[in-house]
């Protein structure tokens, strides 16, 4: 036997055992799920986008949850669908890709560089913007000689070029409403002087970092340096309400330094050591992730800032609510929505790329579940999975998308055709009421759809839903959630245990819509239609003229 051929059989016993050993390892993270469910049909839209690019960046879209990227809608036709943006750093040029909703080309940008040969698109720095408030948004890229591209969303072609005065290169983007108008503005953050070349960057310690606040013709409202002489910037630039006032602030971390919070006006509100205030564990030295918004619930304290980085909510003034970095090896990415409607506030969740599960946790700091999904668990969120109206929870899990409930119940399992890149979001693609989710891997693009029947879609269901009480059980006092799809006027009756009419809850002429959280909901105190409290027990209630009935229980030792 010749040695090649021994080389090739030793190669192959290698193979075997490390699979036998490793299964979630040697098939990229296949193992580790707590159910197995049959894979689904996934494939809505697949399409190449270039050749093994080094990275693709997704636009930012306002009608997207929870993304860690540069995102933006884009409506390149004007048919109201949303179109793709998407962009491939190559080594001997950058391209912007535009594709229609069906996955065909519309169009293509690359990077002058006649009088620049080293002139590069920014990784990070594309966004969606309607600069001249015409309802059509312009496409905007950044590049690393400070220059910004309006590019028109039909063709591609250069509408307006733009050269910032100060930093290095344009890194980030996104969009905010920094002067209350609701109306968006542009924040571009740049990056301090450096020599920026594929794989490295070298620092020229010339320059400061720079955040602008730009209107629609792309001029500065405000300009503010940031950290010290040829900082580098971490990733993204963040934007929200955190001070109540609609007039939302920016949030930008270094590389390996500070994290710090601008008011609408540009002045830094405060500032916080990343590996020594808020992840002292994780010491990577910035924040992958932060969202600003209202998180408790509670409208006399403000808004909430929660960085994906340490597991950490603050408060407007900058103040540690609560931390749940022992929980949480390495924040890659975080998510906020209502999906327990009977907790207070909204909950969050938490991707731990390096312990390689999700986190739910609640407003005040209260983990209610992990799950390991065997594969380092960096991109995700909330979607509307069912079109019910409520919020599932999706990840990326290596060669799977992983569907769960409030609950950390997993409800679907999804096969992906190759491994899943870092790169993904939710966004209502078909304009129906459920939502998809968007995944790349090195040189395709995925979307990802519910292919179970739409149960909204039968004409026998019934036009109203009732929801379980909350709290249950409870001692004095219980909201009754429902869901209205059509306008009616709604009457709630309470039985007890012997099926004896206790009360009639009527809230009247109803709109079609959610009735699910405190002071919307149908509301009990407990009492009798005389006014009098009833005994501890069960009790039944169910909505005149629709036959589901629900159950609670009323105890003195609730809370």
């Amino acid at each position: 036997m010749a040695k090649w051929q021994v080389r090739i059989l030793w190669l192959l016993s290698l193979i075997f055992i490390l699979e036998s050993i490793f299964p979630p390892f040697i098939k990229g993270g296949q193992g580790g799920f707590p159910l197995e469910i049959n894979s689904n049909e996934f494939l809505v839209l697949r399409r190449k986008v270039g050749f093994s690019p080094r990275r693709i960046s997704w636009v930012h879209l306002p009608d997207f949850y929870s993304q860690p990227h540069c995102e933006s809608e884009i409506d390149l036709d004007g048919d109201t669908v949303i179109d793709l943006l998407v962009f491939l750093p190559e080594q001997k040029t950058d391209i912007i890709r535009a594709f229609f909703n069906d996955g065909s080309l519309a169009w293509e940008y690359k990077v002058d560089r006649k009088d620049q040969p080293k002139r590069e698109l920014a990784a990070f720095a594309l966004a969606a913007f309607d600069m001249d408030s015409d309802g059509i948004k312009e496409v905007i890229c950044g590049t690393n000689d400070l220059r910004l591209y309006a590019l028109d969303a039909f063709d591609g072609k250069i509408k307006k070029e733009v050269q910032l005065p100060f930093g290095c290169y344009v890194y980030s983007m996104t969009l905010t409403d920094v002067e209350g108008s609701e109306e968006n503005e542009l924040i571009v953050a740049c990056a301090g002087n450096a020599e920026w070349q594929r794989g490295h960057v070298r620092i020229v310690p010339q320059s400061r970092g720079y955040i602008y606040a730009l209107n629609g013709n792309l001029e500065p409202i405000w300009q503010t340096p940031i950290g010290d002489v040829g900082v580098l910037l971490g990733h993204y630039v963040f934007a929200g309400d955190l001070d109540g006032d609609t007039k939302e602030e920016v949030a930008i971390s270094e590389l390996s330094g500070d994290f710090y919070v601008l008011d609408n006006d540009g002045r830094i509100l405060w500032t916080k050591s990343v590996d020594n205030e808020i992840a002292p564990k994780e010491r990577q030295g910035h924040i992958d992730y932060a969202i600003m918004t209202d998180i408790d619930g509670d409208d006399r304290n403000g808004n909430e800032l929660v960085t994906s980085s340490g597991g950490c909510l603050y408060n407007r003034e900058g103040q540690l609510l609560w931390t749940v970095t022992e929980d949480v090896r390495h924040g890659q990415h975080c998510a906020v929505a209502d999906v327990r409607y009977y907790e207070k506030g909204d909950e969050i969740l938490f991707f731990d790329k390096i312990g390689e599960k999700i986190i739910l946790i609640t407003s005040y700091g209260k983990k209610l579940w992990e799950r390991d999904i065997g594969y380092m668990a960096v991109m995700g969120g909330f979607i509307n999975w069912t079109g019910d109206g409520t919020k599932e929870i999706i990840a990326a899990a290596g060669e799977y998308v992983l569907i769960f409930d409030e609950y950390g119940r997993l409800i679907d399992k999804i096969s992906a055709p190759s491994l899943l890149s870092q790169d993904g979001m939710v966004a209502n693609v078909t304009k129906d009421e459920r939502e998809e989710y968007i995944a790349i891997t090195e040189d395709e693009f995925f979307i990802f759809s519910n292919p179970h029947p739409h149960a909204r879609k039968d004409p026998k269901e019934a036009s109203v839903k009732l929801w379980p009480n909350f709290p249950n059980p409870f001692s004095d006092k219980t909201w009754l959630p429902y869901v209205l799809k059509e306008r009616r006027d709604l009457r709630i009756n309470l039985y007890d245990s012997h099926g004896r009419l206790v009360n009639i809850i009527n809230p009247g002429e109803q709109e079609p819509g959610f009735y699910i959280k405190s002071g919307e909901a149908a509301y009990w105190d407990g009492k009798n239609e005389a006014g009098e409290e009833v005994a501890d027990g069960i009790y039944f209630y169910s909505i005149q003229g629709d036959s589901s009935v629900r159950k609670m229980v009323k105890s003195a030792d609730s809370f």
